[in-house]
């Protein structure tokens, strides 16, 4: 279960809603196949951009640089 974040944060919609991108659609349609898996990913603002976390974070938007709009994830290697 993803853990609560303070209330301070800005949600990832009220953060996405005032960002001028040309990608609205293909970001907000990408949150939806990530956070429509069911096994409780959470999302926050991190880095000043979306981030999915379970426990940890493992993926993060890149939006804005040479390529768009990028998913980058994160493996732990243990």
């Amino acid at each position: 279960m993803p853990s609560r974040k303070p209330s301070s944060v800005p949600s990832v919609s009220k953060y996405l809603s005032n960002l001028p991108h040309s990608l609205q659609s293909e970001i907000e349609a990408l949150r939806r196949i990530i956070l429509g898996v069911p096994d409780g990913i959470g999302e926050e603002v991190k880095w000043s951009v979306p981030s999915f976390f379970t426990g940890e974070h493992f993926a993060t938007m890149r939006l804005g640089w040479k390529v768009p709009l990028q998913l980058i994830l994160y493996l732990r290697v243990r």
